[in-house]
């Protein structure tokens, strides 16, 4: 298991891996409104008809280990670089996850150490839905006689616009 960053792989680049992970589902927006002398509030979290989320948290333990203190320390200098500057808009994909990733709106990293030994502690703030790794691209040609009907399977959890484009068949 590992974490691929900005065209780098903890495990294949820097010999780490994640010792612990928490991707928990973004938090429900809760958008509520109360005037003076109202029992309750008026809730509008699904005003434009869908549910809206707050970013996700996806946080990562990395355990740091060196000969030296030196060398756990430059290790970990590494890392933090790695995965903290730069990095809005960028891909991260968990390999635990098999063809979806998040996108990074940023990074805060923390590090604790004991001897030779540390812990690196990585919180990404992403968007709140897993992005499919493919584009589904459907290609079917009929006859302008025939009436077909096609069923599409939305596996995320938003409703996704679709886009037919009609023309006639090429030879």
């Amino acid at each position: 298991m590992s974490i691929k960053f900005k065209g780098k792989d903890s495990e294949l680049d820097f010999d780490i891996y994640p010792a612990k992970k928490d991707l928990s589902p973004p938090k429900k927006k809760r958008i509520t409104e109360t005037v003076p002398f109202m029992n309750g509030a008026w809730d509008f979290s699904k005003i434009g008809g869908e549910q809206y989320y707050e970013p996700r948290i996806c946080k990562y333990e990395f355990d740091i280990i060196g000969y030296t203190k030196q060398e756990m320390n430059a290790l970990a200098k590494r890392v933090i670089n790695w995965l903290t500057i730069d990095c809005e808009g960028e891909i991260l994909k968990d390999t635990d996850i098999d063809k979806y990733h998040f996108v990074v709106i940023n990074a805060a990293a923390s590090f604790s150490e004991e001897d030779c030994q540390g812990l690196l502690t990585v919180e990404f703030t992403c968007g709140p839905y897993m992005i499919a790794d493919e584009m589904k691209d459907i290609s079917y040609q009929a006859r302008t006689d025939e009436t077909r009907f096609f069923a599409l399977n939305n596996e995320g959890s938003k409703a996704v616009p679709i886009t037919f484009r009609l023309g006639t068949a090429q030879n």
